[in-house]
């Protein structure tokens, strides 16, 4: 009788060492109780003050303009800058060929600050390609900056083998009262001209110094259409040329006038 109470006694404990365990506590108390933190850890995103770290900036995307271009000007093409004062970067230089080209390389188009114009050239920008060239700008021989409203806007360009001058209203909007100045420093002996108006005209004035080959060059009137005239004077080796145009008025006609220096 003994042996059989122990033996069931013993089955008994061992049926309830597998399957007779006790159920966890269950409420609110039970719940916080199973999502407490083990003593010595922080739960995960739970510190109200934690902040991410930024992330680390990336290395700045490459400049697409080819540098360690040269600066210095040539005597037989128009050098034209992509800064201005002029730096080492998108500088390129075109011959005198007198047809449209755009810029080389492409990389520099909207780009152009300025140029150098060597005696016995003229150049042209214009803002775009094609049959509508938009505002277009002439410049006779000098280092000029293109204006402040050609700045990084020019994608057509044209070289002349011969000084042509051009100043039209039409490239500049009614109302148009403040000088673009489109000289260099004034110490720069190749400085160019400025572009105005003096209260009455539109008025292109450009000082050009001369070579011994050419101290008494003809100034000729090629084009003019209404209100446009130009006048010319040599000083002390220096060729003073100046152009006036009448502003368009609104829904009136332009003014143009166009010269050509020549040497004797």
């Amino acid at each position: 009788m003994c042996n059989r109470i122990l033996i069931t006694f013993f089955c008994f404990s061992l049926i309830c060492a597998a399957g007779c365990r006790r159920k966890p506590a269950t409420g609110s108390q039970g719940a916080q109780s199973s999502n407490q933190a083990s003593p010595g850890f922080e739960p995960l995103g739970r510190d109200p003050n934690f902040e991410p770290r930024p992330p680390r900036p990336g290395p700045p995307p490459p400049d697409p303009r080819p540098c360690n271009t040269s600066a210095n000007p040539s005597t037989s093409a128009v050098t034209f800058f992509d800064d201005w004062p002029p730096s080492s970067c998108c500088n390129f230089a075109l011959s005198p060929t007198g047809r449209r080209e755009g810029p080389n390389p492409w990389a520099c188009n909207d780009r152009i600050s300025g140029l150098d114009v060597p005696f016995g050239m003229s150049a042209e920008i214009c803002e775009h390609e094609g049959p509508g060239l938009g505002k277009c700008r002439r410049f006779l021989p000098g280092r000029s900056f293109v204006g402040s409203d050609l700045n990084d806007k020019a994608t057509t360009f044209l070289v002349d083998p011969k000084m042509i001058g051009n100043l039209d209203s039409n490239d500049y909007p009614p109302g148009f009262f403040i000088s673009i100045g489109i000289s260099g420093s004034i110490d720069n002996p190749r400085a160019g001209g400025s572009i105005g108006y003096d209260g009455t005209d539109l008025v292109y004035h450009d000082a050009i110094p001369l070579p011994n080959t050419c101290l008494n060059p003809h100034v000729i009137t090629t084009s003019k259409r209404n209100d446009g005239s130009a006048t010319s004077f040599v000083k002390d080796g220096i060729l003073n040329v100046t152009m006036r145009v009448k502003p368009t008025p609104p829904f009136g006609s332009s003014s143009q006038i166009g010269i050509e220096i020549k040497c004797q």
